[in-house]
Parts: structure tokens; sequence; C-alpha cells
């Protein structure tokens, strides 16, 4: 199928070709004998396709214009135009250019037709695309919606996690300066029993010696253990209670740490 510039130019061609018979036509029958140069293509034209109505536009079809010119201006009153010479002349037919230009008319009409299908086509296509991108935009929208809420989500955690360490951080402090003053304590009350072992087995021995000599002594033979025994137990109770402390502190840090 040709293209509509094609068609366009062929349909502007054919009316350039009109104008000039229609001006030679104009002419008086003693000028015909120039027709063929006047007619030929390195004449100059004697008008413009912009000059002539568009396709939609009716008007007088070439066989009513060339009516109109049935008698020539110039010509005397009562003598009839002579088509067939003109087309002789011409080397067509009035009828073939109007055959001609029908068809080129209707090829033009229906390469329109096929145009603006094509168009309509094309516009479904864009509102297709246009609510596509509407549709994505609001499925943006949304993702954006979603991330602004994860973000503000994460450093909602990441604060708690800061603030979770920090007292991790203190109650870690706070376990060692317990453990060292249980240390001490408990070293200090580990003096103290080894002492009162000491001055228990010094005791001992002198009661063992007095035993052995046979010298009574006038010193109190009944020493009561039961004070040492209660401190030795007391400190044994707390090294129990501290490390059970130390456990459930070390779980619960753990705890944190999950």
């Amino acid at each position: 199928m040709p293209k509509v510039s094609e068609l366009r130019a062929r349909y502007d061609q054919n009316e350039v070709t009109r104008a000039r018979s229609i001006s030679v036509i104009q002419r008086p029958v003693s000028s015909w004998k120039n027709v063929d140069d006047d007619l030929s293509p390195s004449s100059p034209p004697t008008g413009s396709p912009q000059d002539l109505p568009p396709l939609n536009q009716k008007g007088p079809t070439l066989q009513e214009r060339i009516r109109n010119f049935m008698f020539a201006a110039n010509s005397p009153r009562g003598t009839k135009f002579d088509l067939p010479a003109v087309e002789e002349a011409h080397g067509i037919t009035i009828s073939t250019m109007q055959a001609q230009h029908r068809k080129d008319v209707n090829t033009l009409r229906s390469s329109v037709d096929e145009k603006d299908a094509e168009l309509e086509k094309l516009r479904e296509e864009i509102l297709k695309h246009d609510e596509e991108k509407l549709r994505l935009s609001a499925m943006m929208q949304n993702v954006q919606t979603e991330l602004e809420a994860s973000k503000q989500f994460t450093h909602e955690i990441l604060t708690d996690r800061d603030r979770l360490q920090k007292m991790v951080d203190r109650m870690l402090l706070q376990m060692e300066d317990m453990d060292k003053q249980h240390k001490k304590k408990a070293d200090k009350q580990k003096k103290q029993i080894r002492a009162l072992e000491k001055e228990l087995e010094q005791e001992k021995n002198t009661v063992s010696e007095l035993s052995k000599n046979n010298q009574p002594k006038a010193m109190n033979l009944d020493f009561d253990c039961s004070d040492v025994t209660a401190t030795a137990n007391n400190l044994h109770n707390m090294l129990l209670s501290f490390n059970n402390n130390s456990k459930e502190l070390m779980e619960a840090l753990e705890n944190l740490a999950l």
C-alpha cells in the first residue's frame, strides 16, 4: 500500500494538472497549439495545490468546471467548446482523470481510516499505560510508607538496644563491685577462720601437753567451740548465698542480652 505522503503528492500533482487544464481551456482556440508546451513538466505551474479546496470540502467536479468553460471568453459567441479536441490534445480523457481522482481519494480515505484505527489503538495503549503508571505509583507510595514505618521501628529497636546495653553495662559494673566486696569479706572471714583454727589448734596442743605431763594447771579446760562453729557456719552460708546471687545475676544478664 502506498504511503500517505505518496498519495498526497500524487493528489497534489493531479490538482496541478487539473488547474493547468482549466487555464488552457480558458484560452482562445487559436492558442491551443501550445497546449503540450504548457502541460510539459518543465513548464511552470499555473496553480498551486495550496490554493485548491481540501479533500473533505465539496466543490464542482472536473466535468462541471469544464462545462463552465464550454464557451471560451475570447471565442465568438455561439462557438461550442470542442471537448474531444481538448482530450486529444491532453492525451487523456476527462472520465479517466475523474476515475483516477476518485481512486486516489478512496485510497487516501482508506489510508486515513487505517491511520485513525491505529491512532485509536495507540490511545487505548496510552490509557492502559497511564492506568498502569497510576497503579505503580500507588504501589510505590505504599512501599514508601512501609519503608518509613520500618525505619521508625528500626530506630526504636536500636534505641531500646542502646538503653538495654547501658543497663547491662551498669549491672556488670555493680556485679564486679559486689564480687570484689564479697571477695574481700570472704577473705577476711577466711582469715578469721584460720586464726580461730590456729587458736583452737594451740589450745588442743596445750591440752595435749598438759595431759601428757599430768600436771594440772589452773585454767579453764572447758573450751566452748560453739561460737567458732557458728561463725564458720555463717560464713559458709554467706558464701552459698553469694554464689546463688551471682548465678541469678548471670541468668538475668543472659535474658537481657537475648
